[in-house]
């Protein structure tokens, strides 16, 4: 072969998201050398291999011999020469890696077997839109990888793709995400002119068409999803096969990938409704329209990744009134011994409530690593007993309701003509964001039955001397995971691949790298910090408000919501990004600012649901501003200023 004598026998295989598939086969060979099965089976000692020596992402040229029985490694070593998938109009552009949007749902560094499971869905809900429009999407496209250990998306394809797809221009691209980001060079001329516009204009029409029946669609698939999830794991997981397991296994995985086209799609929804509000509200209020539009979306009750922050109240004023429970909160026993309360506590009947419907959330919820609060409450009796020690106060949820009743009200002041076309928009996107959010929680659903199958697998290991304990599983790939399951390979080094991959996270987790990385070239990386922060003068700063009114109160950083003893009530919050398991903290604040985040980010969602005054994407601020200093936030106007 070396020589050119011989021609080798190729085999491509492809890896979708349901397995691998073998597409291409040449030989000049009678006889083959691998059966498709064995050409499958060695895809996913390539994968094995990619995982343990290039974190999933850093393809790896590799050398076997098979003596019809097994496949052995002679050596691997990293591919000198990685070909491009991408757009062919962009293959010469500079690659954006951004963590944009993406820092909020899967913040800081998780787990090897957290990230190798998201990869797939981070595609599905970016693309989803594109796909539903009939616009294609090169195989091979790298969407997502890591840096440091943290997760950035290709927003230059993004952003070609939303100009090509449906003529959206990178600047406005940059906005919905919240800006600060670098944008695409473009063809001259106007994107919706022209054969290309009418194109386009298509394109609109198959995604708007498609949007027409989405909310029924996954109003239904959300509800069936949660009961399946619960009724998908047999009570005692250890006399399970092997086979049986990965089975599981799989169901839910397909299940969160069904959910999370159809999550990409409602931030598709989402985003064409806002468009269409803002333009209507522009023509009544001029430059309030955007400080309008933030109230008329304050206490709709049906976001659920809010609605927990509301029932954290409940419990906490019930808890005032029931006697032992508060004796219980405030003696701060164990979290588990929640259930040695009377059986009929009210507190301890509200609690058994709140975990039924929300107890698969967690805090970082996008890492399978962390405990759900079912498994472990303690973050919320933590939460509970913050009210209890500051005051419970008047229904948050009431005086949401006000606020959007003012703007109600001044809508019909404004117009009579449009009133009604405005409420119907409102409900729109307020259908939108809430399905949304509806879907995120239903992707979450699926991860309570994901831990309980890994764990078991992580014990089975543990038993065969192969892991040191049972949580080291998360520390795995699905890949690997998947092999051992087949009886692809019996485990050996899966305690030394564990120790790796958590001794580089706890490296990962002292760096702090950028928020955009420029990659110029295949062979050079280069990183470019972008300067992204708007500085209005020393005191103020500009960001995008995203939720209604101004507060002022005493800043306090937050870095981690469970380094929040610190926050008390009246106070500025400030934080990098959130999830939900931030969300029963913003009632404790008087104002919310976020380094990140766009209008439809999870935290800016919560914060107009709440009617709470937030501003969102100002990276560095953590750095700029310090605890203690009294800050004025302006949802309205989206600035915030250190006051004297």
């Amino acid at each position: 072969m070396v020589s050119g004598a011989a021609r080798p026998e190729q085999t491509v295989v492809r890896r979708e998201k349901r397995g691998m598939f073998v597409i291409d086969h040449r030989s000049d060979a009678v006889t083959t050398v691998l059966s498709t099965a064995h050409a499958i089976q060695l895809a996913r000692v390539a994968s094995r291999v990619q995982w343990a020596l290039g974190d999933g992402q850093e393809p790896q040229d590799i050398e076997w011999a098979f003596d019809g029985n097994r496949f052995w490694l002679l050596q691997a070593r990293p591919v000198t020469s990685v070909p491009t998938f991408t757009f062919p109009q962009i293959k010469n552009h500079a690659v954006y890696w951004s963590t944009a949007n993406i820092k909020e749902a899967i913040p800081g560094v998780i787990s090897t077997m957290s990230w190798s499971l998201i990869q797939n869905a981070v595609a599905d809900v970016l693309y989803a839109g594109f796909i539903a429009a009939g616009y294609k999407i090169p195989h091979g496209l790298e969407v997502v990888r890591r840096f440091d250990g943290r997760g950035y998306f290709d927003l230059t394809a993004v952003q070609w793709c939303l100009y090509d797809a449906f003529g959206i221009t990178p600047a406005e691209t940059v906005m919905a995400i919240g800006g600060h980001q670098p944008e695409i060079s473009l063809p001259p001329g106007n994107p919706l002119r022209g054969k290309e516009g009418r194109r386009r204009a298509l394109a609109r029409l198959r995604l708007a068409k498609r949007l027409r029946r989405l909310d029924r669609e996954l109003q239904c698939i959300i509800a069936r999803r949660f009961q399946q999830t619960k009724n998908l794991i047999p009570a005692d997981l250890k006399t399970i096969p092997m086979a049986e397991l990965l089975r599981t296994l799989q169901q839910i995985e397909a299940m969160f990938d069904d959910i999370g086209a159809l999550a990409g799609l409602a931030n598709a929804s989402a985003g064409n409704w806002q468009n269409l509000l803002k333009s209507q509200l522009r023509n009544i209020a001029g430059d309030r329209s955007h400080a309008l539009m933030n109230r008329l979306f304050a206490g709709s009750g049906n976001v659920t990744s809010a609605e927990h922050g509301y029932r954290i109240h409940d419990l906490a004023a019930v808890a005032l009134t029931d006697e032992g429970a508060r004796q219980w909160l405030q003696a701060r026993r164990p979290a588990a011994e929640w259930v040695a309360l009377p059986s009929d506590s009210p507190f301890r009947l509200m609690l058994e409530r709140f975990l039924n419907e929300f107890g698969h959330r967690a805090v970082y919820e996008a890492d399978l690593m962390n405990p759900r609060w079912n498994e472990d409450p303690s973050y919320i009796l933590e939460q509970v007993r913050h009210y209890l020690k500051e005051g419970v106060g008047e229904s948050p949820a009431r005086k949401a309701r006000a606020l959007r009743a003012q703007a109600e009200n001044e809508v019909c002041r404004m117009t009579f003509w449009r009133r009604s076309l405005i409420r119907w928009l409102v409900r729109r996107l307020q259908q939108g964001m809430a399905l949304r959010e509806a879907a995120k929680s239903a992707m979450g659903a699926t991860v309570p039955s994901s831990r309980q199958v890994l764990l078991e697998v992580g014990r089975r290991l543990v038993m065969a001397g192969s892991l040191n304990q049972a949580s080291d599983i998360f520390h795995l790939s699905a890949h690997e995971v998947q092999d051992y399951l087949l009886g692809e390979w019996d485990g050996l080094g899966a305690d030394k691949l564990a120790a790796d991959r958590k001794a580089q996270r706890e490296r990962w987790l002292t760096l702090s790298p950028p928020d955009v990385i420029i990659v110029r070239g295949p062979a050079v990386e280069q990183r470019d910090v972008i300067q992204r922060a708007r500085r209005v003068c020393p005191t103020r700063w500009s960001g995008l408000g995203v939720a209604p009114g101004q507060a002022q109160g005493m800043c306090r950083i937050v870095r981690h919501p469970l380094e929040s003893d610190d926050l008390k009530r009246g106070e500025i919050l400030v934080a990098p990004s959130t999830d939900p398991g931030w969300t029963p903290l913003f009632l404790r604040a008087a104002g919310i600012v976020m380094e990140t985040g766009g209008y439809l980010s999870h935290g800016a969602i919560v914060a107009r649901e709440y009617g709470l005054p937030a501003v969102v994407n100002i990276p560095g601020l953590l750095e700029e501003v310090q605890n203690g200093m009294k800050l004025v936030v302006d949802g309205d106007g989206g600035t915030v200023e250190a006051m004297e």
